[in-house]
């Protein structure tokens, strides 16, 4: 069944194909300027959704998953000024310093962007997960890991980097600059700092 030129100007709900179209004639911006004026379209978008089994429900927030990322939003000025809370284990994105969490809560009007160390792939591999530089030449052994990281002269390179033990040793540009407070073992992450090179800067690591 198709929709006439009838339909269409008088509005309603209308059989189309294998679902349904909803024609409400009303110019959009009424469903801004006029008080409750929007109600009439959240009740059209309910009565399509609403089914015995689901219903529409409203959330103050948008949290997105892709790969080992989660990106999360709460809006402020919406239905709840409910915070977003989240728990695992998770290196914070948006903090150039790169802290380990294991639960963090997002307020209204905040975004939080992290890395999920629970879905990362390959976890028993050693490999850098963030890093303000550019990473080049990985090599491996049962008891090293050896790259080379790139990146502007003049910035700081922070880096958290996924191991399978404890580092004994950490080598950059052929000085041992092992930390021990720099291991993180609910992550099982070092986290290395050193200046930028564009020539490139070798990192050793070796547990």
């Amino acid at each position: 069944m198709g929709i006439t030129v009838k339909d269409s100007q008088m509005g309603g709900v209308f059989a189309y194909g294998k679902g349904a179209v909803n024609i409400i004639r009303t110019d959009p911006k009424d469903f801004v300027i006029r008080a409750d004026n929007s109600a009439a379209l959240v009740e059209s978008v309910r009565s399509f959704y609403d089914t015995p089994t689901s219903k529409l429900t409203f959330k103050n927030n948008f949290y997105l998953q892709r790969g080992m990322f989660d990106l999360i939003a709460v809006l402020d000025e919406s239905v709840s000024d409910e915070p977003f809370k989240i728990d695992g284990v998770f290196i914070d994105l948006f903090d150039p310093k790169l802290p380990v969490y294991t639960s963090r809560t997002i307020k209204p009007g905040e975004q939080g962007y992290f890395l999920n160390l629970e879905r990362v792939e390959n976890s028993s591999k050693p490999q850098v997960l963030a890093a303000a530089s550019r990473v080049y030449e990985e090599d491996f052994t049962a008891s090293s890991y050896k790259f080379v990281a790139k990146s502007p002269i003049n910035t700081t390179n922070i880096a958290r980097v996924l191991l399978p033990r404890q580092a004994k040793k950490v080598m950059v540009n052929g000085t041992d600059q092992f930390e021990k407070e720099n291991w993180d073992p609910t992550s099982k992450t070092y986290l290395l700092e050193f200046e930028n090179d564009p020539d490139g800067v070798e990192v050793a690591i070796k547990w």
